[in-house]
């Protein structure tokens, strides 16, 4: 009951609620969702991480701008503009976050399933 309370306390206070997926993964350390972003931490490379994006984008849409210093691939799938980003937390952390925009209105949905298929093809 009492860790039912802290996670609708960081619901509606923080914006951000902490979820834990595909716990058998062993890869994936937290899960965040806010208005337009899905983000997680994840134990893997920077090269994988980055190429399983870039696949996935690729296969669902169209690629617009990468780059892979910064650890950015932007993308448009159908009417949505997708921003995938990468970023070390420590040396064998990543935190993934994937934004998802139609026109000024976000689309939680599809960077769910983007996120999904990026953690997918990395398994």
């Amino acid at each position: 009951m009492k860790n039912l309370i802290i996670l609708l306390l960081s619901a509606f206070l923080g914006g951000c609620t902490p979820l834990l997926i595909g716990a058998g993964l062993g890869t994936i350390a937290g899960y965040c969702v806010s208005s337009d972003t899905i983000q997680g931490e994840l134990k893997t490379d920077f090269e994988t991480l980055y190429s399983a994006a870039k696949d996935v984008l690729s296969q669902i849409g169209e690629i617009e701008e990468e780059d892979i210093q910064s650890g950015r691939i932007i993308a448009k799938v159908g009417l949505n503009r997708v921003k995938v980003s990468i970023d070390a937390l420590n040396n064998n952390t990543l935190k993934l976050r994937v934004k998802c925009r139609r026109a000024l209105l976000p689309n939680l949905s599809l960077a769910n399933r983007i996120f999904v298929k990026i953690i997918n093809k990395i398994k």
